[in-house]
């Protein structure tokens, strides 16, 4: 909380969406995932593409990343599919900027099942300039770490939804 009072040596940052799909490529190859790709565009359907932020075109299973996050984050918004959902039903948007700057989006009410949404509000970290504050705050290395478990856990569960479909 620290981080948001005026004048305070805390910083709050969040992974990049780079470094999360290099760590989840990187999981997802060590769980044997082939063909992985990063910003990979899937066709959802015959009119809706979507850039994922991972994908396995082998297995066809892939990560989205949701850079949306409130003001503090939360611990329970790890449990909710994606926070645009919450604020709107949709499970996911993207923007689309054609080159005449007339934006459209491209709206999912559900996605499907070998998708995954990975939430920056999940992976967060913060750092000070007092290094006696900085030992007590949320590491990166911690947060990364946290990311890689996650993929883990979620990764074989898309595997097995996906073979039922």
């Amino acid at each position: 909380m620290g981080a948001h009072y005026q004048n305070s040596n805390i910083s709050t940052h969040f992974l990049e969406t780079f470094e999360v799909a290099n760590i989840v490529s990187e999981e997802m190859q060590k769980l044997g995932y082939e063909w992985v790709f990063n910003n990979r565009i899937v066709k959802v359907n015959d009119s809706v593409y979507i850039n994922t932020l991972c994908y396995s075109e082998k297995s066809n299973i892939g990560f989205l990343y949701e850079t949306k996050w409130g003001m503090v984050p939360q611990q329970k918004n790890r449990y909710v599919e994606s926070l645009y959902k919450e604020d709107t039903g949709n499970s996911y948007a993207e923007k689309i900027i054609p080159i005449d700057g007339k934006a459209t989006f491209i709206i999912l009410k559900e996605l499907p099942k070998n998708l995954h949404i990975l939430k920056a509000e999940n992976y967060w970290y913060q750092t000070s300039t007092d290094q006696t504050i900085d030992d007590t705050l949320v590491s990166k290395d911690f947060i990364v770490e946290l990311l890689r478990q996650d993929i883990r856990r979620i990764a074989p569960i898309l595997v097995h939804n996906s073979k039922r479909r």
